[in-house]
């Protein structure tokens, strides 16, 4: 009879994230609004794994720092560039399928955020975020080495402060994660 093993890691990484600021046609301030590409941040904290077989649940524990930035060009042509940031706790928990050494799985995560770093976003932050993972890995004795995909199911702001003006937005931010993690016991 197959018994199940629990883990204990720890886990740190890059993100290159998106956050994509839309719906914003209802400010008569700016004539212009472009989201840059290329956001790097990172993560760190602690996993935890039951395995059962060929199944696993892995909930993690981890601070997180997204960013992005945007472009916006007010109705005189002055332009403003404005590079944004949002520091979170992320708490995915993800079902895992074992092949071998490959690991296919995905989940939910709930992030709480901890605040912005710049003041574009302090205002109209909200308090947390729903996302849904996607990960494909290997896991070789103490090692993970993963890749994922988060697709942000809500916005992690309502607004930004634009040379003082509020301009509403969709944010959901979005993040391509590369990690590595080392297995305690």
């Amino acid at each position: 009879m197959a018994q199940a093993q629990f883990h204990i890691g720890l886990r740190a990484g890059m993100n290159f994230s998106n956050m994509k600021f839309s719906d914003f046609s209802d400010n008569p301030f700016f004539s212009n609004f472009e989201n840059q590409a290329g956001n790097i941040g990172y993560h760190a904290g602690i996993y935890t794994k039951l395995s059962l077989l060929i199944v696993e649940i892995q909930p993690e524990l981890l601070f997180t720092r997204i960013s992005g930035s945007f472009e916006s060009t007010d109705l005189a042509g002055k332009t403003f560039a404005n590079d944004v940031g949002i520091n979170r706790l992320d708490i995915p928990v993800l079902g895992i399928t074992r092949l071998g050494p490959l690991r296919l799985g995905g989940g939910p995560v709930f992030s709480y955020q901890i605040g912005s770093v710049n003041s574009v976003l302090e205002d109209g932050l909200g308090s947390s975020t729903w996302g849904l993972q996607l990960l494909a890995g290997l896991e070789i004795l103490k090692i993970q080495v993963d890749a994922r995909y988060e697709f942000g199911l809500s916005d992690a702001t309502n607004f930004v402060l634009v040379d003082g003006e509020k301009i509403n937005v969709d944010s959901r931010p979005s993040q391509f994660i590369i990690a590595l993690a080392y297995k305690l016991n």
